[in-house]
């Protein structure tokens, strides 16, 4: 560790480290910790490398920053030290030993480790380290109690998930700690000035900062009040460009301050500013209008406007509002008109500022205007300033949005409307007599027009524009012959060729000649002759109107064709866009009726809903959730609605009183459709049925008290077969053994004996590998966000989908032992010679009348239930083995 680091610098510096080296070293020293390998008399230098590793961090030349992993294998490290040595042995450590600036007078070792932990936790900018440094911290202070200050109180605060949100770890959690003591809030301070705060590669990062910084600083505030006045007098008299920036935000700055109750004296003297601010308001700058309207809305707030005064700031609001200035970076008036606005809003709420009526009239006439602004920005906050003229209810950034909204505002036109309504209304009614559609319409006078259009006119897209409407009129009986006349003198006299290949392809579609196919229009017209057919220029009709044209063999057939004879390639690929138009626009109206009624929730994506959503970190989606829609809603997974339940009250009440009501499972395609179409479900996964009613009686009958009497010697053997194996394997406890296969063997083999009346003698054999491994990979298909095609039914046609593939192939193998199992004990059955067992005990109850299908579904149910319990059976197992 020592190779790479300065050796007369006070602070570290990263600058010449390998971070992999640094990684692999950091990693090796807390695996060294962990199995306390050190001495305690190492503790020492071991924790200044610990210490060094967790605050590391490097920059490339354009600021990517790298070394995340070593501060996690840090945070890995003062675990495993936590965890393995004493209070008694980290407290032998100096603190005066701890090099650099990690020590900042705390009173213990732990004391200056728990710091640098609460400083990880809070301003680290990888969610991995701030939890891990969190988990850290609760290992130190509840192996070492009475070491740390407030200790409990400061797990309590940075807990794991308070500090998955980087925002919330910077300013909230950060605060929280700091009120529990000063040596909290001296260390955050400091560390927010370094690279994990102001330092901050990104922008939201260091905003973050500054405003933590801002919280932590608070309670300082008086005492550096007096220092303040000299610094904003001189900010404010300044002219420099950079600092006329940063003004708008002091300015706000000042605001909250002045609201928080902290300056207990004017910082400013007003009286001096106001000509200044009064001036700045009505400024070419755009930057210093903003500030001027902002010390206006402080004066505002602070009621200290004198009538002589109050002229020229109404004035200068009255521009602010109309101020639409626009330059290369855009509408950069529309700040200007927004803090006019709140300047406004603070006027109409002020109790000492009295204006008159045409003042009032005119600033309401502004703001009336800017509510219906196209920006939504300026609209919303002219909305809410006109709500506190109009006492109206509270206004949101939707509604500023709605059809609703705009009607509202125009209502009070529509109290007296004037007579010129009255005249529009009249016409528009006697339009239709006017313009009436039985009237037939002159498709000659339409043609006559178009040829007029295009006369002797060398612009080549108005000709091409022309023969399209020629296309159509081609179809009108009343206009055909003299259409086709015109077409064909155009394409013998226009010199040009990209309009005789236009002209060619509309006569071929009016006439179907398939002689304008073979020759090549582009060549010079003298080149050829037309070949049209004439007897096209006036063929019988449809009663309903549409002409007929001669085919390629002369027969007469509608002009139009048919879209799948004539071009079958269109026909097809609008087919092919408009099945999954129509599947979507079906789906959609399937998803919206699938919705619960009395339920609401989050809007989903379309087909595929919320699953998008929830893919991640879905717990944290949820509880976002239930801030907005409360703490019982739903949401949709693809077409299927499902309702979440977010408190302890709202699951007692629903799973409790109407547990009735729930005792069905729903259906999943992957599950109970692709994966049990041969073998059924277990009884926990089936939906409410009477062949259900008739398993639930079948195995109550096998496990009531008598039956289980029958089995208690199964248990007697399984337990001696277990600690056998543990006794073997373990060479008489000399040996290090897993226990988990044993413990599998055990509650697998305990499901066969219980249900099959056979043992699986050892984890060794096959079976128990093909069992293990099956019943593995199918409750994995149970997940509820994992299999896709159960919720979006279109991609259970995929050919090649991989979940329905693998799925068949767990049915099939587990098709075979089932098969084998119950074939064994038919045969044990016929010859006399089985052992009392549920499937037995099933069998030979007659009430039951259970087919094989539902003897199957419980002989899964015991399978995958004793499998599934494996938790339960660890804990029973080390108690078996405590005795």
């Amino acid at each position: 560790f020592k190779e790479d680091m300065p050796k007369s610098s006070s602070k570290p510096d990263f600058g010449a480290a390998n971070a992999l080296r640094w990684h692999g070293l950091t990693l090796t020293l807390a695996h060294a910790l962990f199995r306390r390998s050190a001495s305690p008399q190492q503790l020492p230098e071991i924790l200044n490398a610990l210490l060094l590793a967790l605050s590391f961090e490097q920059r490339s030349a354009v600021g990517v920053s790298t070394g995340s992993n070593v501060r996690d294998a840090a945070c890995f490290g003062i675990w495993s030290l936590s965890r393995r040595y004493t209070t008694e042995e980290l407290l032998s450590t100096d603190t005066s030993q701890i090099g650099f600036e990690f020590c900042r007078d705390a009173a213990s070792i732990i004391q200056v480790v728990a710091i640098q932990l609460l400083l990880s936790a809070c301003l680290d900018p990888s969610g991995n380290i701030r939890r891990g440094s969190s988990a850290a911290l609760q290992e130190l202070i509840g192996r070492h109690p009475d070491q740390v200050s407030n200790g409990i109180s400061l797990v309590q605060v940075v807990d794991y998930h308070a500090v998955g949100l980087r925002q919330r770890a910077m300013v909230d959690v950060a605060q929280d700690a700091a009120n529990l003591d000063t040596i909290y809030r001296e260390a955050l301070l400091a560390a927010l000035g370094k690279w994990r705060g102001l330092g901050s590669t990104d922008v939201l990062s260091r905003e973050a900062a500054a405003e933590s910084i801002g919280l932590l600083c608070a309670p300082q505030l008086p005492q550096h009040t007096p220092k303040l006045r000299p610094i904003v007098s001189a900010l404010i008299s300044s002219s420099d460009a950079s600092v006329s920036q940063v003004l708008p935000r002091l300015v706000r700055a000042f605001s909250r301050l002045s609201q928080s109750g902290f300056l207990t004296t004017p910082i400013l003297n007003l009286s001096d500013c106001l000509p200044r601010v009064a001036h700045d308001a009505s400024a070419p700058l755009t930057e210093w209008r903003i500030v001027g309207l902002q010390a206006v809305d402080l004066m505002i707030q602070a009621d200290t406007i004198g009538a002589d005064i109050l002229p020229g700031l109404l004035s200068a609001l009255d521009a602010g509002l109309n101020d639409y200035t626009i330059t290369e970076r855009g509408d950069v008036g529309s700040l200007v008109r927004t803090q006019a606005i709140q300047c406004v809003q603070s006027m109409w709420k002020s109790t000492q500022t009295q204006i008159d009526a045409g003042s009032r009239h005119l600033l309401e006439g502004n703001i009336i205007r800017l509510s219906l602004e196209k920006m939504d920005r300026v609209r919303l906050q002219a909305a809410r300033c006109l709500k506190e003229d109009l006492n109206a209810k509270s206004v949101s950034d939707m509604d500023v949005m709605s059809h609703q909204y705009f009607l509202n505002l125009f209502a009070p036109l529509n109290d007296d409307p004037p007579s010129w309504k009255q005249l529009i209304a009249y016409l528009l009614d006697a339009l239709p007599s006017i313009v009436s559609p039985d009237r037939p319409f002159k498709w000659r006078v339409l043609l006559s027009l178009v040829q007029k259009a295009h006369f002797k006119s060398n612009n080549i897209p108005r000709i091409l524009a022309a023969v399209e409407v020629y296309q159509a009129l081609a179809e009108k009986p009343t206009a055909r012959a003299d259409t086709l006349k015109k077409l064909v003198s155009m394409l013998r006299t226009n010199p040009y060729p990209t309009v005789r290949t236009a002209v060619a392809e509309c006569l071929f579609l009016a006439t179907g000649d398939q002689a304008l196919k073979i020759i090549d229009w582009n060549k010079p017209s003298q080149a050829y002759d037309v070949p049209i057919d004439m007897r096209c220029f006036s063929l019988p009709h449809y009663p309903n109107g549409s002409p007929m044209k001669r085919g390629p063999h002369g027969a007469l057939r509608p002009c139009g064709g048919t879209q799948a004879n004539e071009h079958p390639i269109r026909f097809i690929s609008i087919i092919l866009l408009l099945l999954p138009l129509s599947y979507f626009v079906t789906n959609e109206f399937i998803r919206k009726n699938a919705r619960i009624s009395g339920f609401n929730g989050p809007p989903g994506k379309p087909v595929f809903g919320n699953i998008p959503d929830i893919k991640y970190n879905a717990a944290e989606k949820y509880r976002e959730w239930s801030k907005t829609y409360g703490d019982v809603y739903q949401i949709q997974l693809g077409n299927i609605p499902v309702i979440v339940c977010n408190s302890a009250e709202a699951c007692r009440v629903l799973f409790g009183h109407f547990s009735q009501a729930l005792s069905s499972r729903p259906v999943f395609y992957t599950f109970h459709k692709v994966l049990s179409n041969t073998a059924g479900t277990t009884i926990g996964t089936s939906p409410f049925s009477d062949s259900l009613k008739r398993r639930r009686k079948g195995a109550a009958s096998a496990l009531n008290k008598p039956s289980v009497a029958s089995y208690v010697g199964h248990l007697d053997v399984e337990t001696l077969a277990f600690v056998k194996e543990g006794l073997e394997y373990g060479a008489a406890g000399t040996q290090a053994v897993d226990p988990m296969p044993m413990i599998q063997r055990l509650s697998l083999s305990l499901a066969l004996t219980l249900n099959w009346g056979t043992r699986l003698g050892s984890r060794n054999d096959p079976l128990f590998h093909e069992i293990t491994e099956v019943e593995e990979e199918i409750s994995k298909f149970r997940s509820t966000s994992g299999n896709m095609q159960d919720y979006v039914p279109f991609l259970r046609l995929n050919p090649f989908n991989a979940g329905s593939t693998r799925a068949r192939e767990m049915r099939q193998r587990r098709d075979v032992y089932l098969t084998k199992l119950n074939k064994d004990l038919d045969d044990r059955m016929a010859k006399g010679t089985h052992k009392p067992c549920i499937q037995a005990n099933v069998i030979q109850d007659k009430e039951a009348k259970l087919n094989k299908e539902e003897l199957t579904s419980i002989s899964l149910t015991m399978l995958s239930g004793g499998l599934d319990t494996v938790t339960t059976l660890v804990a029973w197992s080390i108690a078996l083995l405590g005795q």
